[in-house]
């Protein structure tokens, strides 16, 4: 006999009537659980196990971005660099970066060229530098003299205190030696028609001390049978960060240059 009663009203479940452990993976659809059905706090870091998050879950990002954490400690990316650049520190606090990677750790100066002055001098030089070269290039005097070297700090340079000496090396004789204390001196004393090619390189003794040691070597120019060579010591006041070069009239087309690191 058909049922004529009223339809009877569906029953709705409850949290409470659903016993611990009942529901099983087995009793849920594939698709049954959509996003719109878990709550905004439901998964928190806790729900998730360790080595759960693979990298087919992260979002897609760009090819060669590093991920980092910024400034908050919130995860950013570290944009893509040039080809051939290294991504370098910023230090604490900050992000990364790329940067070109400098295969020369000199860093040089203004090239000198004189045909007049009585002095050239390279000022301005970082006081955290520990080496300096003076590089000198075809130079000449007008007159017969000695070229003298002196270095100074942010008081000025110092005219006293210098310790050294520079020998004049002709053949297999050595034809004379200049030293002085009020700069170090550069044994060219061999007449206005020659030339000089070479080096004057500065290194601080002790990063917490202000003692230069120096040593240099010339020769002539186009001669390979007269050289210059020597050492010397200066204590400065304060970190060097000057260097000057004299001695007569520069004559010619005489280049200096400096390089420092």
């Amino acid at each position: 006999m058909p049922y004529l009663g009223s339809t009877p009203a569906a029953t709705i479940l409850t949290a409470d009537d659903i016993a611990d452990g009942a529901v099983t993976t087995a009793k849920i659809n594939d698709d049954a659980i959509t996003s719109a059905k878990i709550n905004d706090d439901a998964i928190t870091s806790a729900k998730i196990a360790d080595d759960n998050v693979t990298l087919a879950k992260l979002a897609g990002g760009t090819d060669g971005n590093i991920i980092s954490f910024d400034a908050s400690g919130d995860p950013v990316a570290i944009a893509t660099g040039s080809s051939g650049q290294a991504l370098t520190s910023g230090g604490a606090g900050v992000a990364p970066a790329f940067a070109a990677v400098s295969v020369d750790p000199w860093t040089y100066g203004t090239e000198i060229v004189d045909s007049g002055a009585a002095s050239n001098e390279f000022t301005s030089i970082p006081s955290s530098v520990t080496d300096v070269d003076l590089l000198i290039r075809t130079m000449s005097f007008t007159g017969t003299v000695t070229a003298t070297v002196v270095i100074g700090d942010g008081g000025g340079y110092e005219t006293s205190g210098y310790a050294g000496d520079s020998s004049n090396f002709e053949g297999t004789s050595i034809n004379a030696v200049s030293s002085g204390s009020s700069a170090w001196s550069l044994r060219t004393a061999t007449g206005a028609s020659s030339s000089y090619d070479g080096i004057v390189r500065l290194h601080r003794h002790d990063p917490a001390k202000f003692v230069y040691t120096q040593h240099h070597f010339l020769s002539i120019s186009a001669e390979t049978t007269t050289h210059i060579g020597g050492t010397g010591s200066k204590t400065l006041s304060a970190v060097l960060d000057r260097i000057k070069i004299a001695g007569g009239t520069f004559d010619g087309n005489t280049t200096f240059q400096i390089r420092y690191r």
